[in-house]
């Protein structure tokens, strides 16, 4: 089996469970913080079901579209997650709309500066193919736009965790498992997607979300 079939079947099976979580939120909706969670399972559902379509095209230019795409689930799962750790840990559904609006006008933009790339550059200043490994990737050089937006996953990530830790130990002691696990699970996704900035990931593995998705969820 090639390393392209092993990485896609990673992926549909952390799509799946990526959306089973989303399903289930939705269905919980009327709890606090189960809506906006399952808008970010959705997000990561969409970013990984992006990536597989991505990692299975064999031309440059289908590449890039999908790798647009991926960004719709990448501004999703980064900019709600802090809505529902903040409706998770006051325990209300209330919360002021000016979250949801600033969630919304981050995305619109970050969607727009993404599909207007041909005429800025400052996403993909030089898109290319590269082979290694057996496995064909799309591959561009870093820029200061795409650093401020995974610095701004972390940064919001770090926050979502820091509003579950308070309220985690605000908490009884028997009252914090639930808590402890999404709290674990948001952890794992941080740490594991940090690799990707050491030599440890082989570089023609640009995206290895899925897998931090499917372990974390």
């Amino acid at each position: 089996m090639s390393s392209t079939s092993i990485y896609v079947a990673a992926c549909i099976i952390s799509m799946f469970i990526s959306f089973g979580i989303a399903l289930v939120a939705w269905q919980r909706r009327s709890e606090p913080g189960a809506l906006p969670y399952s808008i970010v399972a959705a997000g990561q559902t969409t970013w990984t079901f992006g990536l597989i379509l991505e990692t299975l095209s064999p031309t440059l230019s289908e590449k890039i579209f999908w790798d647009n795409f991926q960004f719709i689930g990448w501004m999703l799962a980064s900019t709600v997650v802090v809505i529902f750790a903040r409706e998770f840990s006051q325990q209300r559904k209330n919360i002021s709309p000016v979250w949801w609006v600033l969630a919304l006008v981050i995305t619109v933009g970050v969607i727009v500066l993404v599909y207007t790339d041909p005429y800025h550059h400052l996403i993909r200043p030089s898109a290319r193919l590269v082979t290694e490994s057996g496995f064909e990737t799309l591959a561009y050089d870093s820029t200061t736009v795409m650093n401020i937006l995974s610095a701004y996953f972390f940064v919001v990530n770090l926050v979502a965790i820091g509003m579950l830790s308070r309220y985690l130990f605000k908490l009884p002691p028997a009252q914090r498992s639930q808590v402890g696990y999404i709290l674990g699970g948001l952890l794992f996704q941080i740490l594991l997607s940090s690799l990707t900035y050491t030599p440890y990931i082989p570089a023609y593995f640009r995206d290895i979300s899925p897998f931090t998705f499917g372990l974390g969820n």
